[in-house]
C-alpha cells in the first residue's frame, strides 16, 4: 500500500476541512471589522496600526476569544476524524494482520496531529498575511506600543516582538499549531473508547472550559491551553519548559492510550 497516495486520496474529503472553514470564517470576520477602521486611522498613527498590533493573537477582542475558544472543536473536526471512522468501519481489524499495530497507530495519530496543527495555524497565518497587505509592516516600538500589554507575565519572549517581530509571530503560530494538534490527538484517542460520533469532538472543549473556569476562580497561572496560546494571555503564564514537558507527556499518554484503544476496542 502506497501510504502517501492512500492518505492524499482519503484526506481530500471535504468533511475533514470543516474545522478549517470555521476558523477561516472567524478570521474573515476579524479582518472585516479591523481593516477599514485601522486604515482610516493610519495618518500619524502608523505605529499603532500595523499587522503586528492588529493581529488576531495580539489585538485581543471578541474575534480572538471566538477563535481560540473554538480551537478544541475546530481542530477535532480535522483529519483526526479518520480514527473514529476506522474503528466504526472495522478498518483496523482488516489492516492489522498485514501491518504492525505500532505503524498503524503512529500513522493515524501523526495525520491527526498534522490536521489539528494546520487547522490552527493556517487561519492565523492568513490573518497576518492579509493585514500585511493593508497596513504598514512596521516593527512595534517599546514606547509607542507600550499599551499592548506585552510583558513577561502575560507573553512569551516579549522583547522578541520589538526586536524580531516576525519570529514572535511565527512562534505564536507554531504554539497554536502544537495546541491544535494536541486537541486533535485527544479527539482521536477518545474516538477509540467512546461509541458515538459526537462526544470525541466535544471532549476537548468541555475540558478546556473547566480549566478556564478554574483559571477564573482558583488558579492564577494559565493552565488552559487556549489561554497561554494567546499573544497577551488573560492569565499569568506558566514557564515555557513546563508547557513543553507537560505537552510532550500528554502526547505520549495519548499515544499509549490510542495503542491500547486499538487493541481493546478496534480489533475485537
Amino acid at each position: 500500500m502506497n501510504d502517501v497516495a492512500y492518505w492524499t486520496h482519503r484526506l481530500a474529503d471535504r468533511r475533514y476541512f470543516v474545522g478549517l472553514l470555521i476558523g477561516c470564517l472567524i478570521i474573515i470576520g476579524h479582518l472585516i471589522s479591523t481593516i477599514p477602521d485601522s486604515v482610516a486611522r493610519l495618518d500619524g498613527n502608523e505605529y499603532l496600526f500595523t499587522p503586528y498590533t492588529q493581529w488576531l493573537a495580539l489585538h485581543t477582542d471578541g474575534w480572538t476569544i471566538a477563535f481560540y475558544f473554538c480551537l478544541p472543536i475546530t481542530c477535532a473536526l480535522s483529519f483526526g476524524q479518520t480514527v473514529g471512522e476506522d474503528r466504526r468501519s472495522g478498518f483496523f481489524w482488516h489492516v492489522l494482520p498485514e501491518l504492525s499495530q505500532s505503524r498503524v497507530v503512529a500513522e493515524s495519530l501523526g495525520v491527526s496531529f498534522l490536521g489539528g496543527a494546520l487547522t490552527a495555524m493556517i487561519p492565523l497565518a492568513l490573518d497576518f498575511g492579509v493585514l500585511s497587505c493593508f497596513l504598514p509592516l512596521i516593527a512595534p516600538d517599546t514606547v509607542m506600543n507600550a499599551a499592548l500589554g506585552v510583558t513577561t507575565d502575560f507573553s512569551f519572549w516579549p522583547t522578541l516582538l520589538f526586536t524580531s517581530p516576525g519570529l514572535w509571530v511565527l512562534f505564536y503560530i507554531g504554539l497554536a499549531g502544537a495546541v491544535g494538534g494536541g486537541y486533535a490527538l485527544l479527539a482521536s484517542t477518545s474516538a477509540l473508547f467512546l461509541r458515538d460520533r459526537f462526544s470525541p469532538l466535544g471532549i476537548g472543549f468541555v475540558g478546556t472550559m473547566v480549566l478556564n473556569v478554574l483559571n477564573a476562580t482558583l488558579i492564577q497561572v494559565a493552565v488552559s491551553p487556549v489561554l497561554f496560546s494567546i499573544g497577551t494571555s488573560p492569565a499569568a503564564l506558566p514557564a515555557l519548559p513546563w508547557i513543553i514537558g507537560f505537552g510532550g507527556l500528554s502526547c505520549l499518554c495519548l499515544g499509549i492510550g490510542s495503542a491500547w484503544g486499538v487493541r481493546r476496542n478496534a480489533i475485537r
